[in-house]
């Protein structure tokens, strides 16, 4: 099994420990050290395939996925059959076991597995997708669609004109609020003094 694991996961260690390396003795009347004789290296081994990380993202959401909808299964048809009355009882007699906390809690778990599976695998696909393997590949890909050239941080005037941008924005969508709420003072006082007349 650890051999599976080490071929998808890419472990850069060799499937096969190295061999231990023979040393010759001398007579013991000699006082000579033990002379070591490397051992050739076999040249048919290939390197182990590596999977990037998106394509290990993306099967684990897989394998995931099927988990949770195997339990999904098991636990729709436990309900089902507990549904069924037994063979030499009334069907209008019958209330199959249940506790509502329990039954709220597994459909909580079995929901959020649910979730946490379709949201991996989908993470994997946008990845691979993308052709995107690590966070700072990600970080360029984003600095790159912002506007920033090949993903180099903004210099400091670029970012006091950004955040001149921003204060603008601001302003203007608290200025909008202002003046609705003004225009809203002015109606309603306008339905007052038409209602004092």
């Amino acid at each position: 099994m650890s051999w599976v694991l080490k071929r998808w996961l890419g472990s850069e260690e060799a499937s096969s420990p190295s061999p231990p390396t023979q040393s010759t003795n001398t007579p013991q009347s000699s006082p000579q050290t033990p002379v070591l004789q490397p051992q050739p290296q076999p040249q048919d081994q290939k390197p182990l395939r590596t999977f990037p990380n998106s394509q290990k993202i993306l099967i684990g959401g897989l394998f995931f996925l099927s988990f949770a909808s195997h339990v999904t299964r098991r636990a729709l048809a436990r309900r089902r059959l507990h549904a069924i009355p037994p063979f030499y009882s009334s069907s209008v007699y019958h209330q199959p076991p249940g506790n509502g906390a329990l039954d709220a809690v597994e459909a909580f778990n079995i929901a959020t597995i649910n979730v946490a599976s379709i949201a991996m695998t989908a993470l994997g696909g946008a990845m691979c997708a993308l052709d995107i393997n690590s966070v700072e590949q990600a970080r360029v890909r984003v600095r790159t669609g912002m506007g920033i050239s090949q993903g180099v941080p903004p210099t400091e005037e670029e970012e006091k004109q950004f955040e001149q941008d921003i204060e603008e924005w601001v302003g203007k969508m608290l200025d909008k609020k202002d003046i609705g709420e003004i225009k809203k003072k002015v109606e309603a006082a306008k339905l007052e003094a038409s209602k004092k007349e």
